[in-house]
This record gives C-alpha cells, structure tokens and sequence, in this order.
C-alpha cells in the first residue's frame, strides 16, 4: 500500500472481522386474552448496532404450557438460536435451560417476579436508561455479556 509519499509500506490493511448476525427467537409468556404487540421492540433490536448483528425474526405469543414452552425453546437452542423469553406475568421459568442463550426479560408493567430478569420500562424510564437497558439486552444476545 503506498503511503502520503507514494512509497510502498509494509502495513497491512486494517481487517474488520463482522462477526455472523445473531438470530433471535422470542417467546411472549403472557394470559391476556389478545395476543400483546412485540413489533416495536423487534424493531429497536432489529436496528441495534452494527447493522444486521440482531435478527429477531420469530415471534411466538401463543398461550403454551410448561411442556410445550420447554420443546418450543429446546427447538430454537438444537437451531443455535438465541431465546428472550418475554414475560408478562408471573411465570416460573426456572425448568428453562440457564445458560447465555435464554435470556429472561420484562417490562415494567406488568409486574414480574423473576430474579434473572432484564427490565424494560418504557412507561418511566429515560431515553438514556432504556438505551442502557437496550445496551445490556443486545450484548447477551451477541454473546459479549456476562
């Protein structure tokens, strides 16, 4: 590669590994008798940097029980999927697998309890808490948190 003065040098051009994109599957836990609307927050992950790093393009909200959730899940982990479990009630998801693929997260409201779970509040929240919360979400999906 020539450098400012024309001459050749012996540096080598930087390379930028991307890294595959991450596909996700979520799993909208709830007992509402409508099936709740998860398009925008598909969207937002969707659209987390760097481009095409998150495809959240599998979204299940129908009423399962606790064998069907456990094949359902299963299903997506033997496809090398990562799994967010959406929880929008009370629901003990402690049989599920526990490992960096499942990933536990609510909302605000209602309110859950789940000790592992990542929690959204769009209600009240900043624009710079839910990017924080954003932030935390995407880096399990890519595999770069704890």
């Amino acid at each position: 590669m020539g450098n400012f003065f024309g001459k050749q040098d012996d540096t080598p051009d930087m390379v930028v590994e991307q890294r595959p994109t991450k596909h996700v599957s979520v799993l909208v836990l709830h007992n509402r008798s409508a099936q709740p609307d998860m398009q925008n927050f598909c969207r937002a992950l969707n659209a987390y940097p760097p481009p095409s790093s998150i495809e959240v393009d599998e979204v299940n909200s129908v009423k399962m029980n606790r064998q069907e959730v456990t094949q359902w899940v299963d299903q997506r982990l033997n496809q090398n999927r990562v799994v967010l479990i959406c929880l929008l009630y009370d629901y003990d998801i402690q049989f599920l697998p526990n490992g960096n693929r499942v990933i536990p997260f609510c909302f605000q409201n209602p309110k859950v309890q789940c000790p592992n779970c990542i929690k959204v509040d769009f209600d009240t929240a900043t624009q710079q808490q839910i990017k924080a919360k954003l932030d935390r979400l995407a880096a399990l999906i890519k595999g770069d948190g704890h």
